[in-house]
Parts: structure tokens; sequence; C-alpha cells
């Protein structure tokens, strides 16, 4: 499995997300000024360096896949087109409407389809707002990484730390009571970036006999729980269709295994099953890939 990963703070829970060994191939890029809407400036095949102010860019973006039988999908791109929404109308930004977000997407992906050889490789869509020139002109951008297939299967587990200020804030692991059998989800947002994964992860969880559960735990109380045995798997949700295992938890200058160490059932099994949604090959009654036409 190689060595652990390892994540600074509980806060930084999408930080152990990477794009190491993905290429950038191809950018999107629509402008505004003040008083027009927001126009298609170009599509390139690598994104030139600019000296613009980044605004925004979300901690999650849009996978893209080709299935077997030629269709082009993408994994909720009208989930994360209204977070990208109501995230830069919190920020006092320009008004960014899901249409275009959406449309951006299908010009963008189309554009980078042809390098989509291996069934198992993905294209990753980053977006961001920037500003030049001041408030006078505005620009977004869709950036696009080819995955490697490596990306999609292979896993190490995390190194999970936490420093003592971290302790009064909430924990967001999702993790297996050995005890009760129960699978504990700390309450989340209804726009936060895990939420997709999170659902698979609840849905899977009867095939093995476990109940779902609701608990917000402090850090130093799922500590204390681990030492006791009771954790049997934890793991994060860090992107819509993201699960990583945390193997090994640390708080001040002490740590300690969760279980085995080492990737469990339930977090596999979810894996596995994110995986083929997204390549088309397991049942998607909630419609969560979008053909691209």
């Amino acid at each position: 499995m190689g060595k652990p990963g390892v994540v600074a703070s509980n806060r930084e829970r999408h930080s152990y997300r990477s794009l190491a060994g993905a290429r950038p191939c191809g950018m999107v890029r629509l402008g505004k000024r003040p008083g027009t809407g927001w126009r298609y400036e170009s599509v390139t095949s690598v994104g030139e360096p600019s000296d613009a102010v980044t605004l925004f860019r979300p901690d999650a973006g849009v996978h893209v896949r080709l299935w077997p039988d030629g269709v082009l999908t993408a994994l909720r791109p009208d989930f994360l087109a209204t977070r990208f929404a109501r995230a830069v109308r919190r920020r006092r930004l320009p008004d960014f409407p899901r249409a275009q977000f959406l449309g951006a997407v299908e010009r963008l992906a189309h554009h980078c389809r042809p390098l989509l050889r291996d069934p198992e490789s993905a294209i990753y869509l980053c977006p961001d707002m920037t500003a030049e020139n001041g408030p006078r002109r505005w620009v977004f951008q869709l950036s696009a990484y080819l995955l490697p297939s490596a990306f999609a299967t292979g896993f190490a587990p995390l190194y999970l730390r936490w420093d003592a200020g971290m302790l009064p804030h909430g924990l967001h692991l999702c993790w297996v009571d050995a005890a009760q059998a129960h699978l504990v989800l700390a309450p989340v947002a209804s726009d936060d970036v895990s939420v997709l994964a999170r659902a698979s992860v609840a849905s899977l969880a009867p095939r093995w006999g476990l109940r779902v559960r609701a608990r917000q735990l402090s850090v130093a109380q799922w500590y204390r729980l681990n030492q006791q045995g009771r954790v049997s798997e934890a793991f994060v949700c860090g992107g819509p269709a993201l699960v990583q295992q945390v193997g090994r938890i640390g708080l001040g200058d002490q740590s300690q295994p969760v279980g085995s160490g080492q990737p469990g059932p339930t977090v596999i099994a979810v894996r596995r099953h994110l995986f083929r949604l997204q390549q088309g090959q397991a049942a998607d009654p909630n419609r969560w890939m979008l053909p691209l036409r």
C-alpha cells in the first residue's frame, strides 16, 4: 500500500486530494466587465500563465469520463455548479449562472475527449474566478487535467494529525463503531463537497449489517474511542467521489493506529462502487452521472 499520506489538520480535510501525476490538458475562459454578461474568450489545449489575482477557487472540481459506449459523462456537475454559484455570491463576486458553468464543462470536456483513451483515466476540471485590472474585469477559468488510471485505483492509508488547537472543532471523519455495528457520519452542510461520497457510504452500509448514525464528536472524544478499540475503520470523504482510508491518527505528540492500519472492507467497497459508478458499471438511481451532449 505504500507509506501513509499525511493530512495536517481536521480543517484541511480536503488537502489530501492531490493532482500529482496529472497533466494539464486544457482551459476554457469566460470574461466579464462591469455592465456586461459573461462571454467566452478562449478554449485552449494548455492554459497560459496569468498574472490575475485569484478571488475564489473551490476545493473540488468535476470528474469527466468516457464510457465504453462512447458517451462522455460527468459526475454531478449540476451540484458543483450550484455550489460554485452560491460561493461567489457569498463573496460578493459577480454572479456566475449554473447554465454557464455547465456549458463550460461540456465545452472543455469535449475539447479534451480525444485524450481519454484508457477506460480508467479521467479528466478533472478545476474552476476558479480571477480579477484583472482590479475590479474592471473578471475571468472565470476552468482548467482540465488528465488523471492517470493509477489515480483512481491506487491509494495508501492516511496519517491524520491534529494539534491541540483543533480540539474544540467538530470531527468530519466517517467511522465504523465496531462495538455497536454503526457507521457514524458527522453532520455536514448540504453543499459540503463531501456530501455525494458520504451518500454513497450511507447507502452501502446496510450490505455489511451496519446502521447509519449521525453523531458529532470532538477530536478528543473520538481519540479516546479509538484508544478503547471501538473504531475498526475510519475514512474521510474529500470530494464528490473520493474516499480515503485513515490508517493512523495523531494528537499532539502521540499517535495510534486505526483498526489494522490498512484499508478495511467498508472503504474498499465504497471506493470500488464509486469508481464503477463513474464508469457506467453500477446502478445510478440518483442520476449522479450526467451525459455531456
